[in-house]
């Protein structure tokens, strides 16, 4: 699933350039993924603004926060607080896990 996501990051790069774009923006992707009868991993789809309604409802009730808190810390705070992350702050300050850099 990690070589999938880092395939489409690669392969959409240069759609994703924040640079091209007017003003800061961030970005929630989904990856959608199924396994066969061999449990080999399919990409079904990949898409912005994702549906998170049973996670948010039935798995954590403090995803959503989580997930605003610890994407602030990556882009907002090194933005305007001129806070440089390194991969180790990363791993310990967030949930997130970096897959590609």
């Amino acid at each position: 699933m990690v070589d999938l996501m880092i395939d489409c990051h690669c392969a959409s790069m240069n759609n994703l350039d924040i640079r091209k774009r007017a003003g800061n923006k961030l970005e929630i992707i989904g990856f959608d993924f199924i396994l066969d009868e061999n449990l080999r991993v399919w990409l079904i789809e990949v898409n912005t603004c994702p549906f998170m309604g049973p996670v948010l409802v039935d798995r954590h009730e403090n995803f959503m926060l989580d997930l605003l808190d610890d994407s602030f810390k990556l882009t907002v705070d090194r933005l305007y607080h001129n806070k440089r992350l390194t991969l180790e702050d990363v791993h310990d300050d967030t949930d997130y896990e970096v897959i590609y850099s």
